[in-house]
């Protein structure tokens, strides 16, 4: 205890912020410290701890195994102390933040115009900001570009939090008048008789091998003649041809797809499990203590579990 009476916790603060940024001076901007002044914090971290903790390279600072070693125990103690200085009675209308988020659009589409009116009326200062996700979406969360985002489970990596949400299914989308329009079940010649359009899925449109090989077995040909992360796209082009394509099952009632196309139910076959993954809301554990991440995490949680009332927040 004596010992640790010597340490400046700025130190330990300091040293989170060049883990997470890899970068002298963008640790020192998210300090809201001069670019000397982290130099020299560098400085008596290394002498804290004897070791070089970093080196410089043409990309940035590589942490040394000491330091890389120190990331997770680090992160877990300066949470603790955070909880036990700050931690207080939440109230969400109170709160000032602005928090982003990503998902698929066809997700967004479901949960985010629910979740913004509900704030407005709960947490009137909360602002969202969302996007599409992207191949770079744990990184984003990594560098704090990123609050949360909506998408598979990718990683076993313990950094970051993984909070499954209910399932929800993906269906077959088609124009109202489409030749399959009254066919009760899709069987699978049927359905890659027709063009495709694809929702982009980073790492894992175009990596369905079972299903490659399935269909090259069975000498069915699939006609892609579009891959899109645009969900208004993928719709424009199948209401104007015969393209069916792939979405979230919390799409077809919404006003605008209800109106104009019908929904299906995929093929049965155990290859279409890809085109409807388990979906996994993700933060990373520097957020582990945030008040109004928990309490926004648990909104979103609650929503997909309770598709019929979305437009209500606890």
């Amino acid at each position: 205890m004596h010992q640790l009476s010597r340490i400046d916790l700025n130190l330990l603060v300091s040293l989170k912020f060049l883990l997470e940024e890899r970068s002298v001076s963008k640790a020192a901007e998210k300090a809201f410290v001069s670019q000397p002044a982290m130099s020299k914090t560098l400085q008596r971290l290394r002498d804290l701890f004897e070791d070089e903790l970093f080196t410089r390279t043409g990309k940035g600072l590589v942490p040394t195994p000491l330091a890389e070693d120190l990331e997770f125990p680090l992160n877990d103690v300066l949470d603790k102390v955070g909880r036990l200085v700050y931690e207080t009675d939440f109230d969400p209308a109170s709160v000032d933040a602005r928090i982003s988020i990503a998902s698929t659009e066809s997700i967004a589409s479901f949960y985010i115009p629910s979740l913004v009116l509900d704030l407005q009326k709960v947490a009137p200062r909360v602002s969202l900001r969302t996007r599409n996700i992207t191949d770079d979406h744990l990184d984003e969360l990594r560098h704090g570009e990123l609050d949360f985002s909506i998408y598979v489970r990718e990683t076993q990596n313990p950094e970051f939090l993984m909070h499954e949400l209910s399932p929800i299914g993906a269906v077959c989308y088609m124009r109202r008048d489409h030749p399959l329009a009254e066919v009760d079940f899709l069987q699978v010649d049927e359905f890659f008789r027709y063009p495709q359009v694809q929702l982009y899925l980073p790492h894992i449109t175009d990596r369905n091998v079972e299903l490659d090989t399935y269909l090259k077995e069975h000498g069915i040909k699939r006609s892609t003649i579009l891959v899109t992360s645009q969900l208004m796209t993928a719709m424009e082009v199948a209401l104007r041809s015969d393209a069916v394509f792939v979405a979230s099952a919390l799409l077809k009632d919404k006003p605008l797809v209800a109106a104009r196309f019908i929904s299906k139910a995929l093929p049965r076959l155990p290859m279409f499990r890809n085109l409807d993954p388990r979906l996994v809301l993700i933060q990373h554990r520097r957020t582990m203590s945030s008040p109004v991440h928990n309490w926004l995490r648990e909104q979103i949680a609650y929503m997909f579990a309770h598709p019929e009332i979305v437009s209500q927040v606890r």
